[in-house]
């Protein structure tokens, strides 16, 4: 099922992914439509930190809310990028992300006056909209 603007639910997981500073492979993204990455009792992240795993969670709702299909947090998006960070990830790609949602933190402080994860969704869709579009500009 596609979304408003017209891309599919996978391609949308893909530019989460490419958001958050990585890159997924089809086939793993594949496996997270199973939402088998959600379904692990007493999961906890191993290179996210808590808030981290639930900024990576809510970012991807924004991206892919629940409809009459899951959305992104119960398909395990975040379980699935902590798992990339974890197991594929060197230091420096793991850092570089992590350094990316920090950025994304102090930009919500700057923008909304709170850190991500306390700002209204009204006020974390616009800062996501406005990375994405700066994402793109022609360089």
């Amino acid at each position: 099922m596609g979304i408003p603007n017209g891309i599919t639910r996978r391609e949308a997981l893909v530019r989460t992914a490419l958001l958050l500073g990585g890159t997924l492979a089809a086939s793993t993204i594949a496996g997270a439509d199973r939402a088998v990455w959600a379904a692990t009792p007493g999961w906890r992240p191993r290179s996210l930190s808590a808030q981290q795993a639930e900024m990576v969670a809510t970012i991807a709702e924004h991206i892919i809310p629940a409809t009459d299909t899951p959305g992104a947090r119960a398909a395990g998006v975040h379980r699935l990028v902590d798992a990339f960070l974890t197991d594929f990830y060197g230091d420096d790609e793991r850092r570089r992300f992590l350094a990316g949602l920090r950025a994304t933190n102090i930009r919500a402080m700057r923008d909304c006056g709170a850190p991500f994860l306390r700002c209204t969704d009204r006020q974390q869709v616009a800062l996501l909209t406005a990375l994405d579009a700066e994402a793109y500009l022609p360089r």
